[in-house]
């Protein structure tokens, strides 16, 4: 019974040195690698984002056709003092159905990627009129047409006829 009394006051010390050490690991702010994001905003246009890059470094950007390794458009920048980067091109997406944007260092190989699939040729917003309000007119219309046709074929004349015996 004694080790029980001696086991708890160890096991709190333990759980509490524990929390103590997790403290300044969960109270890390941001990711802690780098992150790379592609967008397509318009019809031909790309955009790349990137964070936790190497800070203030010339990077080469490229946006390649994944399927047959061509480079559709290449440019060079330099990330932020924070290593953030932002990029928006126009793109010839013409026949392309997967698109990567590799980041690399200047002459050197490619050190982080985003693959983007293209949904079809041009994707466009819904540009036309509204048409809920005669979608709602036709089902009304729909409606009453079919309940006037089932009132007029439920009635089949069930008046009481007399029988005549003679």
């Amino acid at each position: 019974m004694r080790r029980w009394l001696r086991f708890a006051p160890l096991a709190g010390a333990v759980l509490l040195l524990g929390l103590l050490g997790a403290g300044p690991a969960a109270a890390q702010q941001g990711p802690d690698h780098l992150h790379v994001d592609l967008d397509l905003v318009g019809c031909g246009t790309l955009q790349a984002s990137a964070y936790k890059l190497p800070p203030s470094s010339k990077l080469d950007l490229s946006f390649v056709n994944a399927s047959s390794g061509v480079t559709l458009h290449n440019e060079t920048l330099t990330s932020a003092a924070d290593g953030t980067l932002t990029l928006k091109a126009k793109v010839p997406l013409t026949g392309v159905n997967t698109v990567r944007l590799t980041v690399a260092k200047s002459g050197a190989k490619p050190f982080a990627f985003s693959e983007l699939t293209i949904p079809g040729e041009c994707p466009l917003p819904f540009t036309g009129p509204a048409r809920a309000p005669t979608l709602a007119g036709l089902a009304l219309v729909l409606i009453v047409a079919g309940g006037v046709l089932v009132s007029v074929s439920a009635y089949r004349g069930r008046h009481a006829t007399r029988v005549r015996t003679s």
